[in-house]
């Protein structure tokens, strides 16, 4: 299929009358039709905005290779485009460190580009909300991804944190020399912890990343 079948092809496609056609790229009636004939040839600017107004893939324009549209481009992802995020729950062990542990058959597919977005998708696990401290901004039995790279403890993020044994879900905020570990839950009391993340007794465990909830 030479160039100028082509033109005609996308012309016919688009739904639009040869008028409307030619107006939206910018040139006449005419003219479109001389490039319809292959009478002449048309110039790049109007390669171009054939391509930015149409969503023409340029190959297959230029050279009638791959798909006429560039959203057919996209390729499926395979299964290496995917990383599985285990559901976990954190235990402590004898020496104060706490352990992720991962519940047997239990791991979720996520994309890895598009978990990039919130960390390491490698150092990512997934945990059920464990209590209600942060109702209603998080609800008992909804499901966290924590990257547990990020256990740095920063203001206004929301972070997995081991209190003497048990696994709790508080908000960061900084109030100069300590932290406060605030809960959405009124009944629950704000817990005050050392920013340096030397606490004894508080451990800091990874960052919540995403919130999965579901609704049915």
């Amino acid at each position: 299929m030479t160039i100028n079948k082509r033109i005609k092809t996308l012309v016919k496609r688009s739904g639009l009358t040869l008028q409307d056609f030619a107006a939206k790229v910018g040139i006449s009636k005419t003219t479109l039709v001389s490039y319809q004939k292959g009478a002449t040839s048309p110039p790049a600017k109007v390669l171009q905005r054939l391509c930015e107004r149409f969503g023409v893939n340029p190959e297959w324009l230029l050279m009638g290779k791959g798909p006429m549209l560039e959203a057919e481009l996209i390729e499926e992802p395979t299964p290496e485009d995917f990383v599985l995020i285990p559901l976990v729950n954190f235990e402590q062990a004898k020496d104060g460190s706490y352990l992720a542990i991962e519940l047997p058959h239990r791991k979720c597919a996520f994309e890895k580009r598009w978990l990039k977005k919130f960390g390491s998708p490698d150092k990512m696990v997934m945990v059920e909300m464990p209590c209600d401290d942060m109702e209603p901004l998080i609800r008992l039995g909804d499901y966290l991804i924590v990257d547990t790279s990020q256990i740095i403890p920063k203001h206004g993020k929301l972070m997995v944190v081991g209190v003497n044994g048990c696994i709790i879900i508080r908000k960061v905020s900084k109030h100069p020399p300590d932290l406060m570990l605030l809960p959405s839950n009124s009944l629950y009391y704000p817990i005050s912890a050392k920013q340096n993340n030397q606490n004894d007794d508080i451990r800091f465990l990874g960052t919540v990343v995403l919130l999965c909830r579901r609704f049915l």
